[in-house]
Parts: C-alpha cells; sequence; structure tokens
C-alpha cells in the first residue's frame, strides 16, 4: 500500500513538473516584463478599448463649450482671435449669467483691436478664469490682471508614451508657489455653490477632496501614481488623476462663436452653467490623441478644450452624482490577481489532456477574464488584463510546446521499446537455443563432422524462432497501436490470461512429460496496462523455457499466481538439482527484469530450495 501511494505521488510530481515548471517559467517572464514597462502599450490600448466599449453615458449639461470653428474664423478673417471679439462675446455670455467662465486661448499678450475692451471685462468679472502653463521649458504667461486677481489656471498635461493623453494635473507646486489646474478651478467655482469645500484627502494625505459638512458627504479624488494599473514609473509629480472619459459622442453642450453672435441658442442653456471657450478648428490643430473616446468630427483626438471639459466634468460628475473616478489595486493584489491566473492555466494545463480542449477551456476562461476586467472598469477599477492574457497564449504555446517534445521523447521510448521487445524474444528461444548448442559442442556432446545433420537441425531451429521472434514483435506492436486507439486495456481476458501463456508455452516447446500444477488467480482487469501484461506473460514463458533447456533432473513444474495482502506473487517453482556455478544462464536477461521491475514497481528473486528445486517469483501490487 504504501508503495502504491509512494509511487501514485512520484507519477502526479512527475505531470506537474511537466505542466508547472514551464508554466511557473512564463509567469515568471510575464511579471518582469510587465516590471521592466514591456506591457505598458497593450495595457494602454486595452484600456481605451474597454473604455469606448462603455454603454453611451447622460450628456453632462453642466458644461458648455463655445468651440470657435473654422468658420467662425473665416468670418472674423484673421487668428489669432482679436481681443475686442473675445471681448464681445465674454460681454454676451455674462448677461446669461453663467457660474464660471474659461478662457482657454492664450492672451499673454495683447491682440489688437479692442485690448482694452478685454483688460476692463477681465477687471469687472470675478468669475472669469484664464490660462497658462508652467511645466517645462516653454512656459505660457497668463493674461496680468487675471493673474493679479489669481483667476487663472494652468493647462499642462503630459501625454504618455505612445503620445495619448489620460490623465489631468489638479495641482503643482512651482517656485513656492503652489498652483491649481483649470479642470480644478473650474470644479471648485462651481462646487462651492453647493457648499463644497476643497479639502485633503483622509485616505491619501497629499490627494485631494471636496467635503459638504451641511449633509456630511466626503469626496476623495483619486490620485495618480507612478505604478498606477498599466503605468510602470511614470511621471506623477503633482496631483494628477486619470480621466474617466464621459462616453457619449456628443457629451456637452457645444455652441459655435455664431451661434452666440446670432442669439441661436436657448438662455436657459448658459444660466449656472460652467462656460469653456476654445478653438475647435483643425486648422489650428489644438487637439490631443486620444482612442478611449467617441468624436465623429476628429477620429483618435480630441480637441484641448473638450479634454479639460471632461477633466472638469469627472470631478463634479464624482463629488455631486457618485460616478466612479478610476483607481487600481495596490501592486500586492494585481500581481496575486496575475499569479492566480497563471495558475488556473497550469490547472487547466493539467485537468485537459488534448490540446482542442485545452483551446476551448483558455478560450471560455480568457472571455470570463475580459469581462471581469470589464464589470470592474465599468465600476472605476482599472485591473491588469494584458499580462492575464499573455499567460494564456504563452501558457498554451508552451503546453503545445511540451506536450510536442513529449511526443517526440515517446517516439523514442516506442523505437526503444520495439527494440527491447525484439531481444526479449529473440533470448527466450532463439539466444537460449544457440547458448544450449554452443554447450553441447563445448562439453562435445554434438561434434561438427560426426554430427552435421543435427547441428544443421539445430540452426534451423534457431533461424525459424528468429523469424517467429520478428512476427510476434510486429503482431504486438499491431495490437498495442490499436489499443492505444481504441482507449481499451488489453485484448486478454482476465480469466486466462497468464493460463493461456502457460498452456501455449508447454505446447510449443513439448513440456507435456513433466508434472505440471498451474493455477492463477484471477485480479482487475484495470491493474494491469497493455504493456505489462505482455511483458509477464514474456516472463512466464522465459522461465519455462529456461527449465526445458537448462535445468537438470525436472520431475515436476509448478507455475502459480495468488494475491497476498493485495499483493499479486508470479512464481515458477521446479523440482531439478537446482541452480549451479555454470548454470546461471537459468536465469531471464537482466535488462528484461530490470525493466519490467520498473513497469510495475515489483522486485524478481530467485532461490535453490533446501531440498531440491530452484524458486524463481515476480511479486507486485496490485492498484
Amino acid at each position: 500500500m504504501k508503495q502504491a501511494i509512494l509511487q501514485k505521488i512520484k507519477t502526479e510530481l512527475s505531470l506537474w513538473r511537466g505542466i508547472a515548471l514551464p508554466g511557473i517559467l512564463v509567469m515568471i517572464g510575464v511579471i518582469l516584463v510587465r516590471l521592466i514597462g514591456g506591457l505598458q502599450p497593450f495595457e494602454w490600448l486595452m484600456l481605451d478599448t474597454l473604455l469606448k466599449l462603455r454603454p453611451p453615458e447622460p450628456k453632462d449639461e453642466r458644461i458648455v463649450i463655445i468651440g470657435i470653428n473654422e468658420k467662425d474664423i473665416q468670418n472674423i478673417g484673421t487668428y489669432p482671435i482679436p481681443d475686442e471679439n473675445l471681448a464681445e462675446l465674454l460681454t454676451t455670455l455674462e448677461q446669461y449669467q453663467p457660474r464660471v467662465i474659461a478662457v482657454d486661448i492664450v492672451r499673454d499678450q495683447a491682440v489688437e483691436p479692442g485690448h482694452h475692451k478685454l483688460i476692463k471685462i477681465f477687471e469687472e468679472k470675478d468669475n472669469i478664469i484664464g490660462i497658462d502653463k508652467v511645466l517645462g521649458t516653454q512656459t505660457i504667461n497668463p493674461p496680468p490682471v487675471l493673474k493679479n486677481k489669481n483667476q487663472v489656471g494652468f493647462v499642462d498635461i503630459i501625454p504618455d508614451h505612445d503620445g495619448n493623453y489620460r490623465r489631468i494635473f489638479l495641482g503643482t507646486e512651482i517656485k513656492h508657489d503652489y498652483r491649481f489646474s483649470l479642470p480644478l478651478m473650474l470644479a471648485e467655482s462651481y462646487l462651492k455653490e453647493k457648499n463644497f469645500n476643497l479639502k485633503n484627502g483622509k485616505l491619501d494625505s497629499n490627494a485631494m477632496a471636496f467635503e459638504n459638512k451641511n449633509i456630511a458627504k466626503f469626496k476623495e479624488l483619486s490620485r495618480f501614481l507612478s505604478n498606477t494599473g498599466g503605468y510602470v514609473n511614470a511621471e506623477a509629480g503633482g496631483v494628477q488623476m486619470l480621466v474617466n472619459f464621459r462616453q457619449n459622442p456628443d457629451p456637452f453642450i457645444r455652441l459655435s462663436l455664431a451661434d452666440i453672435n446670432n442669439n441661436n441658442f436657448e438662455p436657459n442653456l448658459i444660466k449656472d452653467k460652467i462656460v469653456l471657450i476654445g478653438i475647435t478648428s483643425p486648422s489650428v490643430k489644438d487637439f490631443l490623441n486620444n482612442k478611449a473616446v467617441i468624436d465623429e468630427e476628429i477620429t483618435g483626438q480630441i480637441y484641448g478644450v473638450e479634454f479639460l471639459a471632461h477633466g472638469t466634468s469627472q470631478i463634479i460628475s464624482a463629488v455631486e452624482d457618485g460616478r466612479s473616478l478610476l483607481r487600481s489595486w495596490a501592486e500586492i493584489w494585481e500581481y496575486l490577481w496575475i499569479f492566480s491566473a497563471g495558475l488556473i492555466v497550469i490547472l487547466i494545463a493539467k485537468l485537459t489532456q488534448k490540446p482542442l480542449n485545452l483551446v476551448l477551456s483558455l478560450g471560455v476562461v480568457t472571455i470570463v477574464q475580459i469581462g471581469i476586467s470589464y464589470l470592474c472598469l465599468m465600476m472605476g477599477l482599472w485591473i491588469p488584463i494584458v499580462p492575464v492574457l499573455c499567460l494564456n497564449l504563452l501558457g498554451l504555446f508552451a503546453y503545445l510546446f511540451y506536450n510536442y517534445d513529449l511526443s517526440l521523447k515517446n517516439q523514442i521510448n516506442i523505437r526503444q521499446k520495439a527494440i527491447d521487445d525484439f531481444y526479449d524474444k529473440i533470448h527466450t528461444p532463439a539466444l537460449q537455443t544457440l547458448a544450449l548448442l554452443l554447450r553441447e559442442i563445448e562439453q562435445q556432446k554434438i561434434t561438427v563432422m560426426n554430427d552435421q545433420q543435427g547441428l544443421i537441425m539445430k540452426l534451423k531451429q534457431i533461424d525459424q524462432e528468429i523469424r517467429n521472434a520478428y512476427e510476434e514483435i510486429e503482431k504486438f506492436t499491431l495490437y498495442s497501436d490499436l489499443t492505444n486507439n481504441n482507449n481499451s486495456q488489453s485484448s486478454f481476458s482476465k480469466v486466462n490470461l497468464f493460463n493461456k501463456t502457460y498452456q501455449e508455452t508447454i505446447q510449443k516447446y513439448a513440456l507435456d512429460h513433466l508434472a505440471l500444477i498451474a493455477g492463477f488467480e484471477n485480479f482487475k482487469e484495470e491493474d494491469l496496462n497493455f504493456v505489462q501484461k505482455q511483458n509477464l506473460c514474456l516472463f512466464i514463458e522465459e522461465m519455462l523455457i529456461n527449465i526445458k533447456r537448462h535445468a537438470q533432473g525436472v520431475k515436476r513444474i509448478i507455475v502459480e499466481g495468488k494475491i497476498e495482502q493485495n499483493f499479486y506473487i508470479l512464481k515458477i517453482e521446479d523440482n531439478g538439482i537446482g541452480i549451479t556455478d555454470d548454470g546461471l544462464n537459468r536465469l531471464p536477461n537482466k535488462k528484461f527484469i530490470k525493466r519490467l521491475e520498473k513497469q510495475l514497481n515489483g522486485k524478481f528473486t530467485v532461490n535453490r530450495l533446501p531440498k531440491r528445486g530452484t524458486l524463481c517469483q515476480f511479486t507486485w501490487q496490485l492498484k
């Protein structure tokens, strides 16, 4: 029992080693590639794709974009837009009482005519916010009058390495002065009217949050870190956050400069709203690469003013409506997720024995994993899916390669087995006959000169036995192939498995004159496979032939198979004079015995009996 358990453990360990070791190596490889940033572009692409596949969201009517388009520029007749036109636009908008107006147009210098008019409205109105750029070497100054009133928000944004924009700044420290970005300033101006005040985060003291004590509401804005989600060692200076783009082809109210000048809009579209004025003309090229939004006008890109609107909208929507912000797991949970996905691949490879089953199983698992990732993203949680897909794909390739390698090894083993079987078949009758002939010649029982006819007959016998051996090997090999293809165990009946071999051998080698006693206890058919049965039958045959050709003074042979304590004992006993020093060739060939012992985890013994005779037996444990 102990040996069977140990053998089963060894077999399982061998299987797991063959499948798990390549799987673990693939897992380690994928994790290392991710750690050095090799999967970043693919993770960004997957994030953009899943964001784009989300169901459409309602339009955010709290934000109005006044886009100065190509037609507006042609009507004005010049670019940049003169200060006079910009001042007239601001004056008209102020009549409809917007909550706050952002001028996303550079005005670090005067653009005549009408500069004095623009300065005047900047001085008179406290709800107008201008822009500047403060990061890098190419900074842009704000309108001086707005800077003096602290009504300036910076619009710097950082592209990812693939050239796409996915995150905004909330604030940063510049020359010992802490500055807020335009999206944060717009959100703060809007939310302040609803008693929300800007605070530091509680979970992350470096993050920003909005609190309304009247309704006991506190919303912390998820801060972007250098290794958030699929990012690796990204630039995370200041306070940044990922943009959860509103999924709608027309996410905000859009008006043109001509619509305002011609009064072609409903007045309530402006009242108490956030208004962003920007350029939406392809000729000016104020747009950014982005694959996560649906935009019918410029595929794969988004106007700068729209990008800022998305950033502003997500802050307000998160605070006021509870809309999800994009966040990610801590790194330890991400790698546990990847590791568990790798274990699933290994488990599937272990349980599925056919490549087609593996492909189908991994296909189902992949769909489920992508579905989980999609559902999590719907709730704002970005979990890594690309490493998981890599593990599935590489796990499939590793499994197929392992099976191919195993197939080659099996073919080599089959050829080696054919050689071993042929040697065993020759050794049993032919080589034994040849050994006997040589011994008779050496003992001068046969002389070449005096007994040529007898010698010729002996050699013909050897020739025929070699031919018979080849035919039997061919028969066994053919049957073995048919057995494997039919997923059967054996053609032998469990009743006459050994008895049939015993009867055929004593008839073939004329052992009928000996007093033979034979009996075999039955065992379960599934206890032995085809090769094991074949070799045990060969063992019985060879032991009987050995007695015929080498034992002296044999009057009785006992061939017996019995079960004792879940062990099967197959023994062949004779009452000859026993093994002598020159009779060691009575033993079967050592290679065959070692192979049989290994196949069945059994034990072969040969002993001289106390009074007379020899006992050879082979013992193995039944399942």
